[in-house]
């Protein structure tokens, strides 16, 4: 086949804008230069040879697939694939000879990628590799690892690879330097496989988060359960959970549950949860999700809860825990804010809480965390007579400190309330020119203080 010239390439097959595409089915093509050059124009190659001296790709846009009963064979003296930037070619498999797979045409950032999903690769020292792709400092080629079983790579540039590897299969690094390992879709945190290790690439377990830990005595409240699959989603699992108090397991008797339904028959009601699982017997399929449980308490203290993720057709296959710890107070008495303390704290501030508020303090004495009941208002909070504004958490506490939060109840809003309506006036007057037959226009002047829209 005839070699073209252009103006910065030569090639045995060259095109540009004007083709629609390229289809190589078999036959050879031989050049002194580039095999096959197309900046734009895609290519498809289902079967024959390339040999070049060049490079046997200059392209954006190659696809080599060998067809059924047949094979691609490429040898070329410098590399497989001369890449420009925004390319995404793609090799499904074929045999291939050369000392590099991939060199960029031009280095800036967004300089394309190649991704292998196959082949056979011979770097012109006598062996031939399996899944290895070798590239310059600059390239970037992905390699899709087969599906199971296991896979040696020991290529000596293995390192500038991106290996993408499905849960399941183990991967035995012979090339002397460290390799990346990513799941499918994963773009950050590679696994890193390390010289001679052989590493067995794990689903990653499901997440659980638990909010919302703070309850008083006789108050229902709200929590929630958040799940995060990871590579388990689509999973039917079930969620099972235990509370216990002082060690022993709490029951309805210690505390009331229900759970919020967003489907079904009964899609916007809250539930009783009976039992110590939740979820359908046949189990949910699992996913990035938040459910919404409301709780209320009959006795104070610290109360432990345990929340596991299993899998509904094996129970005792667990795939996540979690242990959260539920700190009740008392039931507020009207004489003023709840104060709990830590055990044998390090700092022992003085705190001073108003009526409608709760203050826990850690472990150490140093952080304070407001919560206030949900029809009282925080108004301030005040560290050593200065004013820190409405903050639900103060850090940095010691020994001598006093903190003091002030907060408005609902009774003493709607006093307070009541009083400025009961002081505001409202003066009516009329004009003269606004009178006619049978009307007049009045007016009025509200004096300054409050707005008495929706009082109650």
């Amino acid at each position: 086949m005839k070699t073209s010239t252009t103006y910065s390439s030569k090639a045995a097959i060259y095109c540009n804008n004007g083709a629609n595409y390229v289809k190589i089915s078999g036959g050879t093509i031989e050049s002194n230069t580039v095999g096959v050059y197309g900046a734009f124009t895609p290519i498809s190659i289902t079967g024959g040879m390339v040999k070049t001296k060049s490079y046997a790709f200059q392209t954006r846009r190659t696809k080599i697939n060998p067809a059924t009963d047949d094979d691609v064979t490429i040898n070329s003296e410098k590399g497989i694939f001369y890449t420009f930037s925004d390319s995404s070619n793609e090799v499904n498999g074929g045999t291939f000879k050369a000392p590099l797979f991939v060199k960029e045409y031009t280095t800036t950032e967004g300089n394309g990628e190649v991704v292998v999903n196959g082949g056979i690769y011979n770097y012109g020292d006598g062996s031939v590799l399996a899944y290895v792709s070798e590239t310059t400092d600059s390239g970037k080629v992905k390699v899709n690892l087969p599906k199971e079983g296991e896979v040696t790579i020991n290529s000596e540039n293995a390192d500038k690879v991106t290996f993408i590897a499905e849960p399941g299969i183990t991967i035995t690094n012979l090339s002397g330097k460290d390799i990346s390992v990513v799941k499918p879709g994963q773009t950050d945190d590679p696994i890193v496989v390390k010289p001679d290790e052989s590493v067995e690439i794990k689903k990653k377990a499901p997440e659980i988060e638990i909010s919302n830990l703070s309850f008083k005595v006789e108050e229902q409240k709200e929590f929630t359960i958040g799940t995060k699959a990871n590579d388990y989603t689509g999973t039917l699992v079930k969620g099972t959970s235990v509370l216990q108090k002082d060690g022993k397991v709490v029951g309805a008797d210690a505390v009331s549950v229900e759970y919020y339904e967003p489907n079904g028959g009964d899609a916007g009601k809250w539930l009783p949860l009976i039992g110590d699982s939740f979820g359908p017997a046949a189990g949910f399929p699992l996913g990035d999700f938040t459910s919404r449980f409301r709780a209320t308490f009959k006795e104070s203290g610290e109360y432990i809860m345990e929340v596991k993720i299993v899998i509904a057709a094996e129970p005792e296959t667990v795939l996540a825990t979690k242990t959260v710890k539920f700190n009740v107070a008392p039931k507020s008495s009207g004489g003023g804010g709840i104060i709990i303390p830590p055990v044998d704290p390090v700092q022992k501030p003085t705190i001073e809480a108003e009526e409608g508020a709760t203050v826990t303090l850690s472990k150490d004495g140093t952080t304070a965390t407001i919560v206030v009941d949900k029809d009282a208002t925080l108004k301030d909070v005040l560290l050593n007579g200065e004013s820190l504004g409405a903050v639900t958490e103060v850090k940095d506490l010691k020994t001598g400190d006093k903190l003091v939060v002030i907060v408005e109840t609902a009774a003493e809003k709607n006093a307070r309330l009541k009083a400025g309506v009961e002081n505001t006036t409202i003066k009516l007057y009329y004009n003269k020119k606004e009178i006619g037959k049978g009307w007049i226009k009045l007016r009025y002047k509200k004096s300054y203080g409050y707005k008495v829209d929706n009082y109650e």
